[in-house]
């Protein structure tokens, strides 16, 4: 069962690169197998993403390193069951040339 559809929505923008993210909220990308996306940001481009994963049980860490090149960036992320109701919510800003990690972390019961 997919425990979860991961929503980036990014101010200046998403799509990290066109085959990575989905913009169909009841149809997510499986995220890939490593867990980790990257990519550059289209400047002036507003998106949301949505990815599906299975997780748990155990702890879960979501990590989002941003690192602007003369930019502003804000990324709202949640992350939801399958039912829609929110987990975990992370909201990193990053300004101009300052880089910013922010990790969350929670503890699954079960997988789902």
């Amino acid at each position: 069962m997919k425990f979860a559809a991961l929503c980036a929505l990014v101010w200046l923008a998403v799509p990290l690169a066109a085959q990575t993210t989905h913009m169909d909220r009841r149809h997510p990308l499986l995220l890939p197998a490593a867990g980790v996306l990257t990519g550059r940001i289209a400047e002036d481009d507003q998106g949301e993403a949505y990815y599906a994963f299975t997780a748990g049980p155990g702890p879960l860490v979501i990590t989002v390193d941003i690192t602007p090149d003369n930019a502003n960036i804000n990324v709202d992320l949640g992350v939801f069951d399958p039912a829609g109701h929110a987990k975990l919510a992370m909201n990193p800003r990053a300004y101009n040339d300052k880089s910013v990690m922010e990790t969350k972390r929670m503890v699954l019961p079960k997988g789902e």
